[in-house]
């Protein structure tokens, strides 16, 4: 499972061992490979452990199947489920190793983005729904971005000829 469960604006791995009882959730909160949180499930009402985060709708796989190029938002075989996000989805592209820059080259409308990939925009507009996050850099040239929340940017980025 994955999240930004801490709402640090990065995205965690979460597995579910069903082999002990109760069963627990192993959290990897920084990507290192091991659990950092372990919550139990499966108690007594009172005794079992909760946590909320956001979810996200449509995950960037980028050719980890080998049906994608790995770097064009428009190409389906890139996201999961082999449908790129619409207006109304959540997106989370976070690869555990750099994926490159992602190519945004059409105009696309979606309802949130964190990204830890560094994203190339420049034909078209980018509408943004809710609130985001850009944590490896944003280049944008020759094209519109509307964002309708606030967009936190991070890393090396470039602002060309755009709206």
């Amino acid at each position: 499972m994955v999240g930004d469960w801490d709402n640090d604006g990065a995205d965690n791995i979460g597995v579910v061992d069903e082999n002990t009882s109760p069963s627990t959730w192993n959290l990897d909160t920084n990507g290192a490979g091991a659990a950092d949180i372990s919550l139990q499930y499966g108690l007594s009402s009172e005794n079992d452990q909760y946590y909320v985060g956001n979810w996200a709708d449509v995950l960037w796989d980028g050719n980890q199947d080998g049906d994608g190029n790995g770097i064009t938002w428009a190409v389906a075989d890139n996201w999961s489920g082999g449908v790129v996000p619409t207006s109304d989805q959540s997106v989370v592209i976070d690869q555990p190793t750099t994926a490159g820059t992602i190519h945004i080259g059409t105009s696309t409308s979606t309802g949130s983005v964190v990204s830890t990939e560094k994203i190339s925009f420049n034909s078209g507009t980018w509408t943004l729904a809710e609130d985001s996050s850009l944590l490896n850099g944003f280049d944008i040239g020759g094209s519109t971005f509307a964002p309708a929340g606030t967009v936190t940017v991070r890393g090396s980025s470039s602002w060309g000829a755009s709206r």
